[in-house]
């Protein structure tokens, strides 16, 4: 087993709803014996000229968790539970998103 670290973000829709739905899907899936973090608001993170409508403030926690997966099986995980989330897996970079999971 390994311990890991997954930041969860969300700045579309129902923020909490997303971050909810996400921690659902992975915990004793991927993810087990899962702390969490509280969750905080915090301004997007924007690049120079990026559109206005963009800047939407996140809902942001991270886990602690351990899984057996492998890195690569892990990202694949958390990138298919994005897409059951509803995000737009080749939107631009630096989009607002419903929801955002980094490992």
């Amino acid at each position: 087993m390994h311990t890991v670290y997954v930041s969860f973000g969300s700045n579309l829709g129902h923020r909490l709803g997303y971050l909810q739905r996400a921690f659902e899907a992975l915990n004793g899936c991927a993810l087990t014996q899962i702390e969490a973090s509280v969750i905080l608001e915090t301004p997007a993170l924007l690049l120079p000229n990026a559109p206005r409508e963009w800047d939407k403030p996140y809902l942001n926690m991270v886990v602690r968790a351990k899984t057996s997966l492998q890195p690569e099986s892990l990202l694949s995980a958390l990138k298919l539970v994005e897409g059951e989330c509803g995000r737009d897996l080749n939107a631009p970079r630096w989009s607002p998103r419903e929801i955002d999971l980094d490992l």
